[in-house]
């Protein structure tokens, strides 16, 4: 019958949207406008980074060998790095968790960045976030909207969420930071959590050391909303016409607060 075995072929992955450019266009105006009041952030976790005698397949600036493991299979433990840039500045903070990547994660993320900064965010009414297309940030995961709701109120911040489209995270500027931390610690043997964190306050960006926060809590994965809980939230968020999941503005109110707050 002349039939074969022949591999699968799996979907190939759309590059564009129909709403790309207006994405763009939007994310490039309000990066341009940087008006006073207004701090612009970015944010993005980076691939996961296992902890152990591991050569990571990099090479390392030291006269004598460093000894790694023949195979790179077994490790001490994960850790899931959080950047958060502060792009005028180019101050970083990056916190490593030791769980899993959750909206939850991210969000305590930003509280720890909030207290680490208060003094220089004061001067602050509102933060422009800008992020990649992520399944745990995107503007549709309730656990997400839910805890940066929570945290707006909390801070008395606005939070201006803006996205980059789909496929093209690589223009978010934080991912120049995470470059800049991977060639700096390359072929660095990561034998603790505690020695990568302090690898990476080693390293610069813009001539400045990142602040390095170590998170130890157990993240549970799949958390999310009711479609009743939901519809209550989505009352205080201000959603741009055509680009509606893209380009979402929270605004704090004595209200709002009432989902949180008895």
């Amino acid at each position: 019958m002349d039939y074969s075995l022949k591999k699968v072929r799996k979907t190939v992955p759309l590059k564009r949207i129909a709403e790309t450019e207006l994405i763009f266009e939007n994310v490039k105006a309000h990066r341009r406008a940087k008006q006073p009041g207004i701090l612009q952030i970015s944010l993005d976790v980076k691939d996961k980074v296992k902890i152990g005698q591991l050569s990571r397949k990099g090479k390392h600036r030291q006269k004598q060998h460093v000894k790694a493991l023949d195979k790179d299979q077994h490790w001490d433990e994960t850790l899931v790095p959080l950047g958060i840039l502060e792009i005028a500045t180019g101050q970083t903070t990056v916190i490593l968790g030791d769980s899993y990547e959750t909206s939850d994660f991210i969000v305590d993320g930003l509280e720890l960045w909030y207290e680490q900064r208060k003094e220089f965010i004061a001067q602050y009414h509102t933060i422009e976030l800008y992020l990649d297309n992520g399944p745990q940030v995107e503007s549709m995961r309730t656990q997400f909207i839910n805890r940066i709701m929570q945290f707006a109120c909390i801070t008395g911040l606005n939070i201006h969420l803006l996205y980059y489209p789909p496929y093209y995270s690589k223009y978010n500027p934080i991912e120049r930071v995470w470059a800049a931390i991977e060639q700096y610690w390359d072929g660095t043997l990561l034998l603790t959590a505690q020695y990568a964190a302090q690898t990476i306050r080693n390293a610069t960006w813009k001539g400045i050391k990142p602040i390095v926060i170590l998170k130890r809590k157990q993240y549970q994965q799949a958390v999310k909303l009711t479609t009743t809980e939901m519809k209550k939230r989505e009352q205080f968020l201000v959603r741009k016409e055509h680009i509606k999941q893209w380009d979402v503005w929270i605004k704090p109110s004595c209200l709002m607060g009432m989902l949180f707050f008895a």
